[in-house]
């Protein structure tokens, strides 16, 4: 039931107490994403040895330096000559990720946009702000270059509730999208079924 929702899970008992809730913990911390610890009341009573390291001490850095170097390659080869746009999100802000978006965005001459919940993130006053995206709702300079760009560069966008319906209307126009996530990226062509 809580599978599709979390990044890890646990059922505890007084054996693997402490291992499973740090490892729990650890994926939540490097993940960014929830986790479901299942607790009886039995058991919480139960007493157990306490961990022997640190949370910190088993979080290693999983990108392959290889994938990370033909991705950028592949974008250098890609993104010249394609009117693109930078859409970003409140992921950015809970992966501590502000610095970097912003040395991104000094680093090119691409519009730039963010979701509601994503609104703080970026300068607002830039020439290259083109203002937050709501869809329909979105003032014309927003939605042309979201939904006139020939590909979209999605950096910290989740699909929510609030942003799934937007989000898919962006599909149906652009060619190509660049989503940049916690644990993965891809380059890819939209495509659409034949009508």
């Amino acid at each position: 039931m809580v599978e599709p929702v979390t990044v890890a899970r646990a059922q505890l008992t007084p054996e693997n107490a402490a291992s499973e809730i740090d490892r729990v913990i650890r994926l939540i911390l490097k993940k960014h994403r929830p986790g479901y610890l299942l607790l009886s009341p039995d058991v919480a009573r139960q007493p157990i040895y306490p961990p022997t390291t640190k949370l910190v001490d088993s979080q290693e850095d999983i990108t392959s330096q290889a994938a990370l170097a033909d991705f950028k390659q592949a974008l250098i080869e890609f993104l010249p000559n394609k009117t693109t746009t930078l859409m970003a999100d409140l992921m950015v802000h809970r992966l501590g990720l502000q610095n970097q978006l912003k040395a991104l965005i000094a680093d090119t001459d691409i519009p730039y946009t963010t979701l509601s919940w994503g609104k703080t993130l970026l300068d607002e006053n830039s020439e290259r702000w083109a203002g937050t995206y709501a869809g329909v709702a979105s003032r014309p300079v927003v939605k042309d270059a979201v939904e006139n760009c020939e590909c979209l560069i999605k950096i910290g966008v989740q699909y929510t509730d609030t942003t799934t319906q937007v989000l898919a209307k962006i599909l149906m126009k652009i060619q190509w999208l660049i989503c940049i996530m916690s644990a993965r990226a891809l380059l890819a062509k939209i495509l659409r079924p034949l009508l």
